[in-house]
């Protein structure tokens, strides 16, 4: 392979090369380029020999000038019939600020470069475009960029930079993109109002504090803003309705305030909308309706109150709606089953009431539809639920649903992946129809009041990735769960929790059947037997709660090999014998709980165990050693 890229690479340079010859100073400034680098997998520098820089791979020069005016070496190489992702492991030689021709410089997705951005940058006043994105440079943003007054495109982002972004960047009023996002950059925005070609301004993933800046509406041409997962504060300003050629909006995971601005409604061309946790209040403007090109709009995990107004209808395009963990209250508008391209509907924890329109048939493509956690008191599962056509995920919990959950749930035109009832007030028996839900991933039934067995039936469930069923009055043995059949070698199941039942019985010797089992809580039960050793060999476990059981025993030394468990619960049991020392590999954990047992011995001494307070050990009579007082 190695060999197939260095043949590219020379045939490439010597259709190029044609008879340009360029500059000796130019040539120093490539071979000093080059000696910054210690390792290039592409190969391309292997063709960087000779006095002919314009043959060089990656090298252009000026067919009339003969001077360097490109320098593209980007880490993703690609043809008609080829891809190869190549890295280059060094620095950048501040002499390819001696290219006082180049036009591009373009370094991108090399990934080991890495020192500072060379000062020397800022004398390339010809510069149209600075690429040097998905690498680890460090250090600030150069002040000297502030020079390159021709700059099209300044893109360093997913770097480690850190500092502010200075203020020079500010005057470039040629930039069109301005990407700096996933870097460390503290300080505020400068006052970018005069930027006034911008069309992408991309400065997520940053610490970047202070207000959006007031005259960000200057910026007429501007398509993309995503100022996102900063410590942003302040409200929204109203400027930003004169943003008329915007067509993404990602401003979450601040702490913006304020409301939403009624200008907001003047951005026509807007098709994605992120204002998700931040902490903005007050009603949802009816001009929201005017976005008449939205797809996908997120404001949830805000303080949005009031109704959800009845221009939302007009969204024709909307596709994906999440306006869940807000203070929304009334009804859900009729309005909404116009929205005919609807996929996704959240609404869950919100103060929403009153029944669901029967006009929410017409959604005959919505897939998901959650309002969980609301105000409503529908007695039992609303019938326009079956209407949906399409549907496939359902989240009604806390919804004041009674008695057995119908059938028909389990004869959905499309089956159901995934069904949330919890916190409701259910009834009697799990219901056998459960077994013919073979599509079905995703069962939350908790905090309910079912008073029967597990059937043995739900081992059929061979898609069931998550079961909670915690909470209930559920008794019999925990054995099914563990049986439950899958098309893969280490088991589907990832969630399980059992929790706060009445199960009985022990735990099955091969519980390692379920291999890929992430968190398993068997909590405030009646369970007996010992632990088996077999629990060791889930390897993927990341959480272990066995508490308020009946547990005896040793607790299995091969629990030990989990190195993945970040939580291991196992107090008020009946569990004997020593602290097994192959805990002093569990390097993950974060808590454990062994108290109120009647262990015996002293705590393997290591930090891994030490960091854990008295009460991680208490009421284990036998029990000594550091944090517990000396054997």
């Amino acid at each position: 392979m190695k060999l197939f890229i260095a043949l590219l690479v020379i045939s490439v340079g010597a259709l190029k090369g044609g008879c340009l010859q360029c500059q000796v100073g130019e040539r120093r400034a490539l071979m000093s380029f080059k000696a910054g680098i210690i390792d290039d997998t592409s190969q391309r520098l292997v063709s960087w020999k000779g006095f002919n820089c314009c043959a060089w791979q990656g090298v252009t020069c000026s067919k009339q000038t003969g001077r360097v005016v490109d320098l593209r070496l980007p880490g993703l190489l690609s043809g008609d019939d080829f891809i190869f992702d190549t890295l280059m492991k060094g620095s950048i030689s501040e002499a390819v600020g001696d290219l006082e021709f180049l036009e591009i410089l373009e370094l991108d997705d090399l990934k080991e470069l890495t020192g500072p951005i060379p000062r020397s940058i800022g004398k390339l006043l010809r510069l149209r475009k600075l690429i040097l994105n998905t690498n680890k440079l460090g250090g600030s943003i150069p002040l000297s960029l502030g020079n390159l007054r021709e700059l099209r495109e300044l893109q360093l982002q997913e770097n480690n930079l850190s500092g502010s972004i200075p203020d020079a960047i500010a005057g470039l009023q040629n930039l069109h993109v301005l990407n700096l996002f996933s870097n460390r950059l503290t300080g505020s925005i400068p006052m970018i109002s005069r930027l006034f070609m911008l069309r992408s301004l991309d400065l997520h993933s940053n610490f970047l504090v202070g207000s959006i800046p007031r005259a960000i509406g200057n910026l007429k041409w501007l398509q993309v803003l995503d100022m996102s997962d900063n410590n942003l504060t302040g409200p929204i300003p109203d400027s930003i309705g004169k943003l008329s050629n915007l067509s993404i909006m990602f401003l979450n995971g601040n702490r913006l305030s304020g409301s939403i601005p009624s200008a907001i409604g003047r951005l026509s061309s807007l098709g994605f909308l992120r204002l998700q946790e931040n902490q903005l209040t007050g009603p949802l403007p009816s001009s929201f309706g005017n976005l008449i090109s939205l797809q996908r709009v997120s404001i949830a995990r805000n303080g949005i109150s009031g109704h959800i107004p009845d221009s939302i209808g007009k969204l024709s395009s909307l596709t994906e709606i999440y306006l869940d963990d807000n203070k929304l209250s009334g009804q859900i508008p009729k309005s909404i089953a116009k929205l005919s391209k609807l996929l996704l509907l959240y609404l869950s924890h919100n103060n929403l009431s009153g029944n669901l329109p029967e006009e929410l048939a017409g959604l005959s493509n919505l897939q998901e539809f959650h309002i969980s956690f609301n105000n409503f008191k529908f007695l039992t599962v609303p019938s326009v639920i079956a209407k949906l056509p399409s549907l496939y995920a359902l989240s009604l919990a806390a919804c004041g649903i009674r008695g057995a959950p119908p059938k028909w749930l389990s004869q959905l035109q499309i089956p159901l992946s995934q069904l949330d009832l919890s916190s409701n007030v259910l009834t009697g028996a799990l219901p056998p129809w459960l077994s013919t839900m073979t599509d079905l991933y995703s069962l939350n039934f908790s905090n309910n009041a079912f008073t029967s067995s597990i059937p043995k039936e739900i081992v059929g469930l061979r898609d069931l990735g998550s079961l909670d069923l915690h909470s209930n009055f559920l008794t019999g043995p925990v054995t099914a769960v563990f049986s439950v059949q899958s098309r893969f070698p280490d088991g589907t199941l990832r969630y399980v929790d059992l929790s706060h039942n009445r199960f009985s019985g022990s735990l099955p010797a091969n519980a390692n059947v379920q291999a890929s089992m992430e968190q398993l809580l068997l909590s405030h039960n009646l369970l007996t037997g010992k632990i088996p050793p077999s629990v060791g060999a889930m390897g993927q476990l990341q959480v272990l709660d066995l508490s308020f059981n009946n547990f005896t025993g040793p607790i299995p030394e091969t629990l030990g090999n989990l190195t993945r468990l970040g939580k291991l619960i196992l107090n008020n049991n009946k569990l004997n014998g020593g602290i097994p020392s192959r805990f002093l590999n569990l390097t993950a954990l974060s808590d454990l709980n062994l108290s109120h047992n009647s262990l015996s011995g002293r705590i393997p001494q290591g930090s891994v165990l030490q960091k854990f307070p008295e009460s991680s050990y208490e009421s284990n009579s036998g029990l000594c050693g550091n944090p517990l007082p000396p054997c």
